[in-house]
């Protein structure tokens, strides 16, 4: 019991911080530009600066819980250094999503028009198409070992009755009802448990598309509309592909 409360905490944490950089995107962006307007260039550097660092840490925090929750189903007895899928996995994600935007982060793509008081930002078209790959294959593998670990749980039999052929010619009727009662009583114990694990495994795999599907649609709308790389919209969609993503976090959670 002491090793499963650690890793509920852990998800717990994970969660908290998803919601806390949410948070804070929010407060950040409702001041660049209801507050400062974006009307400088430094302003406008700022602005795609906030997002690129809001953003990977907000995906660093996503995928890094459902890491966790694979790690839960997976091995919730072993130690996360001695788990190679958590180790290698944690690696990938946080490396990954750092390199990406860190290499944005240097040079990002921030012009003011100082004629129309203009702010355009955003990433490069490479870096967009990494982050969608990177999206796609960690959603889709982390959900794809998470369902495959529980899978024979969904398929575990029913309690077996006990063999009355055993039973001697002296046996009472009173210990043979009290074995079936037994029986059915763990019977439907078993039902309702497959019940709830298919409500959570059903829970886990529409909330993991829908993050992912949130995802590609704001990515593959940065790359094909021009007007998503004005400021304030392109602020607003990254808060939304959070936010959006921030509700099927909390509610896995609660099953997990």
């Amino acid at each position: 019991m002491a090793g499963q409360k650690s890793k509920t905490r852990v998800s717990d944490v994970l969660v908290f911080a998803q919601g806390f950089i949410c948070s804070a995107f929010l407060f950040a962006t409702a001041i660049q530009i209801a507050g400062l307007g974006l009307q400088t260039d430094a302003q406008c550097h700022a602005a795609i600066r906030v997002c690129i660092a809001m953003y990977s840490a907000d995906k660093i925090a996503l995928y890094l819980f459902l890491l966790e929750r694979v790690h839960i189903v997976r091995a919730p007895f072993v130690d996360r250094t001695r788990d190679m899928l958590y180790v290698f996995g944690g690696i990938f994600v946080t490396g990954g999503f750092l390199a990406i935007m860190g290499w944005q982060f240097v040079n990002p793509m921030a012009i003011l028009n100082h004629q129309t008081g203009e702010c355009r930002i955003g990433i490069e078209r490479p870096a967009t198409i990494a982050i969608i790959v990177l999206d796609i294959l960690m959603n889709t593998v982390l959900t794809g070992i998470f369902v495959w670990q529980l899978r024979p749980a969904l398929g575990s039999s029913a309690p077996r009755i006990f063999s009355f052929a055993s039973d001697t010619a002296g046996a009472s009727s009173d210990s043979s009802m009290q074995r079936i009662r037994l029986w059915m009583k763990g019977t439907r114990r078993a039902v309702s448990s497959r019940n709830n694990l298919r409500v959570m495994l059903v829970r886990n795999v529409v909330g993991s598309s829908f993050m992912l599907f949130v995802t590609l649609c704001n990515n593959s709308l940065f790359l094909a509309w021009n007007f998503a790389k004005m400021s304030h919209a392109c602020l607003l969609m990254c808060l939304a592909d959070s936010k959006f993503t921030m509700r099927p976090l909390w509610s896995t959670n609660a099953d997990a």
